[in-house]
């Protein structure tokens, strides 16, 4: 076993040291006590811990595991659990199973009883492990393609050009804002231009093995949606609307949409953001407005004249805000397309 071992920053650090500038504003003049500072219930000793006797390292870093890992290539792989443990068992709030996110699962970990998150993968290699073990526990690495990487064959300029566009400032997007992060799909919850995609920027994109400029269009809506994650399996996006070919256990939406569905094959390419890598798939708009469920509740009470309902709608009232800030935007997971026409000019 080495006797080397791993240097990780204490990532707690700098938040245990930062002054609250809410907590400075209630002080008049310029000079701030320090023991009002660490007795005062938004300082560091607010918690209970004190910095000496508590140290967070977090996550470790994917360079030192990357390089365990070479090292035990052909090896054990329980002989590289071991030196992992070792390595980091000096160190308070470590994942210390993060190892799993590069190794494929596979019988061996069964029948060894070994049990993690079987989906969890770390981001870069695009839903591959780059290494696995075999039936008898011997480490190996798989040689993983270009295309199935988060840069999707992207060099380093196109990635960072990716990244520094912004969505277009589209502001209210919705008629009913998203409610508790239920984003509420329905194309009757959206402003009618917005029900259909919308030119957003121009971006490096992969398509068909090649990376290209195209210009990207983005929709929230459910059709939409659907109809973006079936192009994730059907690169192209033909067949969306056959009867025997529906996208999941969601039918009942292509059902008495044949024909828009049939239109929007026609002239739109569902692509996943993993093809866009560094391009931004969030946009809120926040707005303060009247609480809709407030206003359902009044309406509730003044409606009847049951006392017992009365009650509960002036109970609830209470707990309430008339006003509230309600999110109007499209939501965290836009789905972006091009358009069929200049899917089929990069095809060739």
């Amino acid at each position: 076993m080495s006797e080397n071992k791993w240097t990780l920053k204490d990532n707690m650090e700098s938040s245990w040291l930062r002054f609250s500038r809410r907590m400075m504003n209630e002080y008049e003049g310029t000079h701030l006590g320090m023991h009002r500072r660490w007795t005062h219930k938004s300082g560091p000793t607010s918690t209970g811990y004190i910095k000496k006797y508590w140290r967070n390292y977090g996550v470790i870093p994917r360079k030192y595991i990357i390089g365990l890992l070479n090292k035990f290539i052909g090896q054990s792989f329980n002989d590289f659990v071991n030196e992992f443990n070792h390595k980091i068992k000096d160190f308070n709030g470590i994942d210390k199973h993060s190892y799993t996110k590069y190794i494929d699962c596979g019988d061996y970990f069964k029948r060894e009883k070994y049990s993690f998150d079987e989906h969890f993968v770390y981001d870069p290699y695009g839903g591959e492990r780059p290494y696995y073990v075999d039936e008898n526990g011997i480490i190996h690495k798989h040689e993983i393609k270009v295309e199935n990487t988060k840069n999707k064959g992207l060099n380093k300029i196109q990635l960072a050009y990716n990244k520094r566009l912004f969505i277009p400032k589209f502001g209210c997007v919705r008629i009913n804002p998203i409610d508790n992060h239920h984003y509420q799909l329905e194309d009757y919850n959206f402003e009618e231009k917005y029900r259909n995609p919308v030119y957003f920027f121009d971006a490096f994109v992969f398509v068909n093995n090649k990376v290209v400029k195209l210009p990207i269009y983005g929709c929230g809506t459910e059709i939409y949606h659907y109809y973006n994650y079936y192009c994730h399996s059907n690169p192209n996006g033909k067949g969306y609307y056959k009867k025997d070919n529906y996208c999941w256990t969601h039918s009942d939406i292509h059902h008495s949409n044949d024909i828009r569905s049939m239109k929007i094959e026609d002239e739109w390419v569902g692509i996943p953001s993993t093809n866009l890598p560094g391009v931004k798939t969030s946009h809120h708009y926040h707005i303060r407005t009247k609480n809709p469920i407030y206003e359902k509740t009044l309406q509730e009470m003044n409606s009847t004249n049951d006392l017992s309902t009365i009650q509960k709608c002036t109970d609830k009232l209470k707990m309430l805000k008339e006003y509230d800030i309600f999110d109007f935007g499209m939501g965290d997971n836009i789905n972006y397309f091009i358009k069929r026409s200049d899917y089929e000019k990069v095809s060739d």
